[in-house]
């Protein structure tokens, strides 16, 4: 029962012998009877005999505290509180009303209600039980050392004032994190109240927070103390700890092993829910509840949330519903894990949530295409969780190990988002305080990766695994930067070792799907129609289409391919063209270099047989240089090959990529011409990316090209003899609706340019697009848009209008 007894109780113990003719309510037998009972469990009678008088508004002192009180103990404390906000203001109340309904919010969580409720008790009499209680919710708020603070200055008046302060301080060094001096503090309580059974529940509490729960169990059998529930309690709490020890297991152990404590764990958590009985309904939640954490610890995500499911009604403690989010997170159902998130942290100060919970539903919420709702928590964990705190039991202040976990996230949802130049110095400040830790370069490698520098990943990777050749991610992030460099011949058994060791990982099960795709066939198609135009280089009312068919992997390195190219044209004067090839080749790939070669030959009745050899050398993640031989090539002009032209032509592209915000890139060409022509070509372009928002980017390409052309006599296609042109293209482009590997984006391009021709001066180009992307699978996607454009060919502007599209698929 309560610690505090309504002032009706004891005025009606002082009345006992007056009589009870025309007395006051509280002074008549039968409502003492009836305070007896309510005192023992059964308040309905003393209910009974107030509630006319609540009714009728006539509920004076000291009944109306014996009315607010019997409402706590009849489980209606919510009446009470609504009384209290509505009608009964504190000023109306007695000091022990007053604390039975600050202990009634302190028990629910609603600590600052608590808090005002105590601080009116003691504005009336300053009283041992009131600082306790205050002290008590102070610490619950995260305030340890205020509450202790304010025990220090409570002065014990009786001995049992001293012993009532003595367990709210033992109550607040279970929140220490020091716990030895912690435990050296209680002991000395102890030995002042030897016998006290709530200092050896602290005590026993305090040694299962330090993972000691059999010492616990040992230590209430040797002082005797009867505790049947509490004994339960620790039965549960052994399981409990075995369970924070499996934690610790599966950071330092690797592949099945580091399951063993949570198996045991739920080994022992099954035994224990077995032996409880129908009236232990409390414990039965409890074991429930430890279940969902051993479950999800135990990466059976499924059967997590199948349990979860069956008792989402049973008013789960906070640690199981964040389990349970975590759980449903891991299983692609981020609305769901947000919602149980924050039903997790309904009730507490956003400071003492776990940091781990916290975290869960900032990658919810970017899971769930909420980057500002993620962005919005991480800057609450910042301003929550300091470098430097300080601990109330010791006096010291000490490293906060949290806020390196709260920067390391701030700094890795900004490369999520795209924000990638803002993620790396923001690491590199991370790096530059602790260069060697394993979490740090981890997400250091990993940021390389998204900044699309491969070779640079795998160094940061390699390392690590020297360190410590156990780690599962760092292996898991070499795999990936294998299949970035094409090393194929080395990604099979790092992946198999990496399935092996973890393969219940969402981010393993990715990876294991990704080479799995990469050894399957390919098909890729590029199409475009002409509407009109084409006057100049196009093709007027006509249409291309390209298929290239892959094989899937051979000896690690190697794809063959079928080729084909189909274009058809309709000139004004000039009638139908037509130009149809099929060529077969190869291709390999490896980290260093990239290589294809051809044979094709003609399907329109021209017999010409062409073919085609490239080659290019990556260098590192940034430069590279290719040569391209084309014998037949597909760029000599529609119009050309009416007089039965062809062409060879010799190309070298070179490429410096600086990250994935910002590119170089120049190419150089000849097309040898059969009818004597020889068109020499020079482009360039800068690619950057001045925006780089979660559903937003806004590139520029800056692009400048000037050709070179032999004066043929009789030629009947466009054949300048110099020209050149600079222009640029701004690009932005939104994403219109994501879900992890599926994805709609559109963009559009605006191009002007000033286009110089020899012999007819400058005129302005230009250019707009627009285009969908598809994504419904890692092995698939559409692009597909819709291009205008007006150019000027011999001094006179050209309209073209087209449409084109792009298929990529494995199968």
């Amino acid at each position: 029962m309560p610690k505090f007894i309504v002032k009706g109780v004891a005025a009606s113990l002082v009345c006992l012998s007056l009589p009870t003719f025309a007395a006051p309510l509280w002074k008549q037998p039968g409502y003492e009877q009836a305070i007896r009972a309510a005192r023992d469990g059964a308040p309905s009678a003393a209910l009974a005999m107030l509630e006319p008088l609540h009714q009728a508004g006539t509920l004076q002192q000291p009944l109306l505290d014996d009315y607010l009180t019997l409402l706590v103990w009849d489980q209606r404390g919510e009446e009470a509180i609504a009384l209290l906000e509505h009608r009964y203001p504190p000023a109306s109340l007695g000091q022990d009303a007053l604390n039975t309904l600050a202990r009634y919010q302190r028990d629910r969580n609603r600590l600052a209600q608590a808090e005002a409720l105590y601080r009116a008790s003691l504005a009336r009499r300053p009283t041992a039980t009131a600082q306790a209680g205050l002290a008590m919710t102070l610490a619950e708020a995260g305030q340890a050392g205020a509450g202790l603070a304010l025990l220090d200055a409570t002065p014990a008046r009786t001995p049992a004032d001293r012993l009532t302060l003595d367990r709210a301080r033992a109550y607040l060094l279970t929140f220490s994190e020091e716990h030895t001096a912690a435990l050296g503090q209680l002991e000395t309580l102890l030995e002042r109240h030897p016998d006290d059974p709530e200092l050896a529940r602290a005590y026993t509490t305090l040694l299962v927070r330090m993972g000691a729960p059999h010492q616990a169990y040992a230590y209430l059998k040797s002082r005797r103390v009867e505790a049947p529930e509490l004994y339960k309690q620790l039965s549960l709490d052994k399981a409990a700890t075995a369970t924070r020890w499996g934690r610790s297991e599966t950071r330092l152990e690797v592949g099945e092993s580091r399951f063993r404590q949570t198996d045991a764990a739920l080994a022992l958590n099954e035994g224990i829910t077995r032996s409880l009985h129908p009236e232990d309904a409390t414990y039965m939640k409890t074991a429930i509840a430890d279940r969902l954490v051993m479950l999800e610890q135990r990466a059976r995500y499924r059967d997590t949330v199948a349990l979860y499911r069956q008792h989402e009604n049973d008013a789960l403690p906070a640690y199981a519903l964040a389990a349970a989010a975590s759980a449903y997170l891991a299983e692609e159902n981020p609305q769901e894990a947000i919602r149980l998130s924050k039903l997790a942290m309904a009730d507490m100060p956003r400071q003492r949530a776990p940091i781990d919970w916290r975290i869960v539903l900032v990658y919810a919420h970017l899971e769930a295409e909420q980057p500002k709702e993620a962005r919005d928590e991480v800057e609450r964990l910042k301003q929550d969780v300091q470098r430097i705190r300080h601990d109330a039991a010791s006096g010291q202040n000490r490293y906060n190990p949290d806020y390196q976990q709260v920067m390391l996230l701030d700094a890795m949802l900004d490369a999520y988002v795209g924000r990638t130049h803002v993620a790396r110095a923001k690491l590199d400040t991370l790096l530059d305080d602790a260069p060697f830790n394993g979490e740090l370069r981890q997400n250091d490698g990993e940021l390389e990766l998204l900044r699309g520098h491969p070779r640079t990943a795998e160094g940061i990777f390699a390392r690590r695994l020297v360190d410590e050749p156990r780690a599962v991610e760092a292996k898991r992030g070499l795999a990936v930067a294998y299949l970035d460099t094409h090393r194929y011949s080395d990604a099979p058994a790092l992946i198999a070792d990496v399935v092996a060791l973890a393969p219940e990982s969402r981010a393993t099960q990715r990876l294991s799907e990704r080479w799995r795709w990469s050894n399957r066939p390919q098909l890729v198609v590029d199409a475009e129609h002409e509407l009109s135009g084409g006057q100049g280089e196009g093709l007027d009312s006509g249409w291309a289409v390209e298929t290239r068919l892959y094989s899937a992997l051979i000896a690690s390195q190697w794809r063959i391919f079928a080729r084909s190219y189909n274009a058809r044209a309709d000139y004004v004067g000039d009638g139908r063209l037509s130009r149809d090839t099929l060529g077969f080749g190869a291709e390999y790939r490896d980290p260093r270099w990239q290589a294809e070669a051809a044979l094709t030959g003609s399907l329109d009745g021209r017999n010409d047989t062409g073919g085609l050899l490239a080659l290019t050398r990556t260098f590192d993640d940034r430069f590279s240089l290719g040569l391209r031989y084309e014998h037949d090539s597909d760029e000599v002009p529609m119009r050309a090959r009416r007089d039965n032209v062809d062409g060879k032509r010799l190309a070298a592209e070179f490429s410096y990529r600086v990250d994935d915000q910002r590119r170089f890139d120049a190419a150089l060409s000849g097309l040898d011409l059969s009818d004597g022509n020889l068109r020499q070509r020079l482009r360039t372009s800068w690619t950057e990316r001045w925006i780089a928002q979660p559903t937003y980017t806004l590139d520029t390409i800056l692009s400048a090209g000037a050709s070179k052309n032999r004066n043929v006599v009789g030629t009947n296609y466009f054949n300048p003899g110099k020209d050149s042109e600079v222009g640029v293209t701004v690009l932005p482009d939104w994403l219109l609706w994501r879900r992890y590997d599926t994805s709609l984006r559109h963009r559009l391009g605006l191009y002007a340019a000033n286009y110089w021709q020899e012999g007819y001066g400058s005129k302005l180009a230009s250019a707009v697009f627009y285009e969908h992307e598809w994504r419904w699978t890692p092995r698939a996607g559409l692009r597909y848009g819709f291009a205008h454009s007006v150019h000027p060919y011999d001094g006179d502007s050209d309209v073209s209008n087209r449409l084109y599209l792009n298929l990529d698929w494995r199968f």
